[in-house]
């Protein structure tokens, strides 16, 4: 018989209206480095943000938010997704856009951090809201990394649907 140790519950966001959508990653080669990502309404400025907080022991303790800008300030983001490579670097992707109604402008982006999720490289676009008409290809982005040491080791992948 397997027992499984499951730890207390944690609150770790702290949204008024909305914190929604956490997407969760471990650390393939520290099993207590875990960073998490999610949507939060932002009341400020009316709109949705990406943020992300890393634990480095298993979840006890957890950094502060840090809260993704938009590429465009009116945007709006949503759908992260978070994955690690084989070296121990973190990967976010989600999406950033201006909207739901035609046209829509923005894309999927990916941010880099080489410290573990405490800091993140500026956003790049993977996937253009317009590069394929009006299909508007830019919803649940997913995201995984080859983690092999194979000869695409390192690659990282990412899908979408059309939104």
């Amino acid at each position: 018989m397997t027992t499984i140790a499951f730890g207390q519950n944690q609150n770790i966001s702290s949204g008024v209206v909305f914190d929604g959508e956490p997407y969760l990653a471990i650390d393939p080669n520290n099993s207590q480095h875990i960073v998490v990502a999610w949507m939060s309404w932002i009341n400020i400025s009316n709109q949705f943000k990406i943020k992300t907080k890393t634990s480095f022991d298993g979840g006890q303790n957890w950094s502060s938010a840090v809260e993704h800008p938009h590429v465009v300030s009116s945007y709006k983001s949503a759908d992260p997704c978070i994955d690690f490579d084989n070296v121990g670097n973190v990967f976010v992707c989600y999406i950033d856009f201006d909207g739901i109604d035609p046209p829509v402008n923005g894309g999927v982006y990916i941010r880099k951090s080489i410290d573990g999720g405490l800091t993140w490289n500026t956003p790049v676009e993977v996937i253009n809201a317009n590069y394929d008409g009006t299909k508007w290809p830019i919803d649940r982005p997913w995201l995984v990394i080859d983690k092999s040491n194979g000869v695409y080791g390192g690659t990282i992948y990412v899908t979408t649907m059309n939104g």
